[in-house]
């Protein structure tokens, strides 16, 4: 995933590739084909994404050399012009590259590999001297901090600056200062060593990835094997990314990603599009008040957003929790929970971004404090299941723990699920939930009320 920060290079870069293609494009198709430009942009750019996917052109290691760089993007320009050439073949689209004369290509490879090199070397320099770019660390000691230290603090294009915390507060009966100090000094990434990463006694300091949404680095010997594709090498020390789910994986995203919007969208316009002006009526026709009930939850990373739902009770209730022969519940409020139409709203939360098809469900706010402090003491880490977006619907859910919360298994039995869909994620796992939620729908719930 690009950080933010460098989100400007990287449409640069994009803009300036983009623009090389049309241009090549205007010059070589006849003007009686450029109708057919809509079919070749959408070919240009999932070309682009594979080729960028498999040489990891746009990787932005903060050990990266220009050596490998160089590598990086000659490996895209062989990739980008193989896929599209196929691509177009396929779909039966003249090539512009075969009618390219070969000194115009040559001229574009030129170009696009010196506008990578030019990003990567400014990127170095603001790493090195701006703070914005910069990002504070802290290495918890072992046989092989030192090094790792010695060559951070000597290799300032790195872009981290290491901060010292007292050992004390690495203890689990200090973990509460521990991360208060964190966030008074701003610390942004933590590198454990991984014999550290097997010592249940330092599982607090794991947790520190959802409690404080940490960057925690793994480090060991270059010789410690390690079956990751994203290994950065400080020296001989190397250093990985601590996975909690699968959805740390910018493939695994963006799969996701797309399978919403585009599920969401389906429902939108074969569902909702006909659907909601009739809920809307009923619901004015039954009771006073709006048709939609807004709320604020906690989503990814514990951030706040606003949850749509049809409304299903009266106007100005209370913030207690649904109980079964709910007397707040309206007449087509009761349908529309039963059948869990109520929820078919937050498709739009899903194509704004607050939300994903399937997840660990959100909680009201109130809720989620109460939950999380009821769960502080215990072996299950609440905030694990905010690492991910939430859900219209998860493998919690579809295992009967939805609706009301009436003692402690309820909410355990929750979060043990939403963790293992967290930790386990697969996409047919995905499809699968989906499927059973339909079946449940149709079937009825005992707790749908």
């Amino acid at each position: 995933m690009i950080p933010r920060n460098l989100l400007p290079f990287f449409a640069t870069e994009w803009f300036i590739f983009f623009s090389l293609n049309i241009t090549l494009i205007l010059l070589n198709y006849p003007l009686d084909l450029i109708s057919q430009t809509t079919e070749l942009t959408v070919l240009i750019i999932f070309s682009w994404g594979i080729s960028s996917l498999i040489s990891d052109v746009y990787k932005h290691e903060r050990t990266l050399i220009y050596t490998k760089t160089a590598v990086r993007s000659l490996l895209f320009s062989i990739l980008y012009p193989l896929f599209l050439s196929l691509f177009l073949f396929l779909f039966e689209i003249p090539n512009y590259l075969i009618n390219t004369k070969p000194y115009l290509l040559i001229l574009c490879f030129i170009i696009i590999f010196l506008t990578r090199v030019l990003s990567f070397t400014i990127v170095r320099l603001l790493r090195k001297k701006h703070s914005v770019f910069q990002k504070k660390i802290f290495v918890i000691e072992s046989k092989k901090s030192e090094p790792l230290i010695e060559y951070i603090e000597s290799n300032s294009y790195t872009g981290y600056k290491n901060i010292d915390i007292a050992p004390k507060l690495l203890k689990y009966q200090n973990f509460g200062k521990l991360k208060k100090t964190i966030s008074e000094l701003e610390i942004s990434v933590i590198f454990i060593p991984i014999e550290k990463a097997f010592d249940r006694n330092f599982h607090h300091m794991l947790d520190l990835k959802w409690e404080k949404n940490l960057n925690i680095q793994l480090y060991a010997n270059y010789d410690y094997p390690v079956k990751n594709a994203y290994v950065d090498y400080f020296g001989l020390v190397q250093s990985f990314p601590y996975r909690s789910s699968p959805l740390e994986i910018d493939f695994n995203r963006t799969l996701k990603k797309l399978f919403d919007l585009f599920f969401s969208f389906s429902i939108i316009l074969l569902i909702l599009s006909w659907m909601l002006p009739i809920i809307a009526l009923l619901i004015k026709i039954d009771s006073k008040g709006p048709v939609f009930f807004i709320q604020k939850r906690n989503g990814l990373n514990n951030k706040v957003f606003r949850c749509f739902k049809f409304r299903s009770m009266t106007e100005n209730h209370d913030l207690t929790q649904v109980k079964k022969n709910d007397k707040r519940i309206t007449r087509i409020g009761k349908i529309l929970r039963r059948t869990s139409i109520d929820e078919f709203p937050q498709f739009f939360n899903v194509l704004r971004g607050d939300m994903s098809v399937v997840g660990p469900r959100p909680h009201m706010e109130i809720h989620n404090i109460k939950y999380s402090k009821h769960l502080k003491n215990t072996t299950h880490p609440f905030q694990q299941r905010h690492s991910i977006k939430p859900g219209i619907t998860g493998l919690a859910q579809v295992r009967g723990f939805r609706g009301e919360i009436k003692g402690e298994s309820d909410i355990i039995n929750r979060v043990k699920y939403d963790i293992f869909y967290v930790k386990h994620w697969t996409f047919i796992l995905d499809i699968k939930i989906i499927l059973r939620t339909a079946i449940n729908l149709i079937r009825g719930e005992e707790k749908a009320y």
